[in-house]
């Protein structure tokens, strides 16, 4: 476990603690661990879900999608899905607020997923919180960002995030469940057709 002071432009001093999520959780009570693995097994259902409706509106099939989706990220996908459903709803200026709503707010969703899993976690309290005996740590992911513009997830926020990310994820469903009741569900390969008799006739044995 790192201890380290650092001072702020007001003068007021911060007591950093950095280390492994063990060490953060015996002094925060909080199981850092536990919570960045909710939130990346409820960030990859939610991935898959877009790719699922991804496939729907267009009828590709689970095999076919894998090929044109597969290294894509999930802000890409979103701007896929978004730019087929708007297509799809050019004579539906509401749905398409809507669809617009959800999807920012699935996309904020995500920038806290990659605060929480790629940032660093810390715990911290002021030096006159220290000397007053003052024992909670306030735990918070950083995640360094550009123009020195820090993206920040406090324990509290980031425990409700996978919960938030299902949520939401189901919302995505339902909305296209409900906007297009007729989608097929997703094909996992392209079935072969029949082979008509009358136009392609098997041919017999040949005798030796």
């Amino acid at each position: 476990m790192a201890i380290n002071y650092v001072t702020h432009d007001d003068g007021q001093q911060i007591v950093l603690l950095s280390g492994s999520a063990d060490a953060l959780r015996h002094i925060t009570g909080a199981n850092v661990r536990e919570v960045v693995g909710a939130i990346a097994m409820q960030a990859a259902n939610l991935e898959m879900t877009v790719e699922v409706q991804i496939c729907r509106l267009t009828k590709l099939t689970d095999e076919e999608a894998r090929v044109l989706l597969g290294g894509a990220m999930l802000e890409k996908k979103f701007a896929i899905f978004l730019e087929l459903a708007e297509i799809k709803l050019r004579h539906r200026p509401k749905k398409i607020v809507e669809l617009k709503t959800l999807i920012s707010e699935l996309r904020e969703l995500n920038a806290s997923r990659t605060t929480a899993i790629h940032g660093g976690w810390i715990s911290w309290r002021t030096r006159e919180e220290a000397m007053r005996g003052v024992e909670h740590f306030k735990t918070t992911a950083i995640k360094r960002g550009k123009s020195n513009k820090d993206r920040r997830l406090n324990i509290e926020e980031a425990i409700s995030l996978a919960g938030k990310i299902s949520e939401k994820s189901r919302a995505l469903v339902m909305f296209v469940n409900k906007t297009w009741p007729r989608l097929p569900p997703v094909r996992e390969t392209v079935q072969a057709k029949p082979r008509d008799s009358r136009t392609h006739p098997q041919k017999s044995p040949k005798r030796k």
